[in-house]
């Protein structure tokens, strides 16, 4: 399984992570500085509506290289947010 992601701090400036404790000590988080965060990118035929989940990021403990997506339970971020249109609105 493979996957398009990017870093969704360079998506969108005021990005953060919002998650329990308990979903970042499954993968054993205990430094900030050594989690990857990466954001899933859909990319369509028409790719002007290509999308960026930035509700259910993925954490990488870059420490011992475990990984997993969570989902945020606020809704600050939505799951598609449109990439060329910069938010949840689909280009015209």
């Amino acid at each position: 399984m493979a996957f398009v992601v990017t870093d969704p701090f360079y998506i969108k400036e005021d990005y953060y992570v919002d998650v329990d404790d308990e979903e970042i000590a499954e993968i054993e988080i205990n430094d900030p500085e050594n989690v990857l965060t990466l954001a899933i990118v859909t990319i369509p035929e028409d790719i002007r509506f290509m999308t960026v989940n930035l509700k259910a990021p993925v954490l990488i403990n870059m420490k011992n290289n475990m990984g997993k997506q969570v989902i945020m339970k606020n809704d600050t971020f939505p799951v598609r947010y449109y990439i060329l249109t910069g938010g949840s609105e689909p280009p015209r």
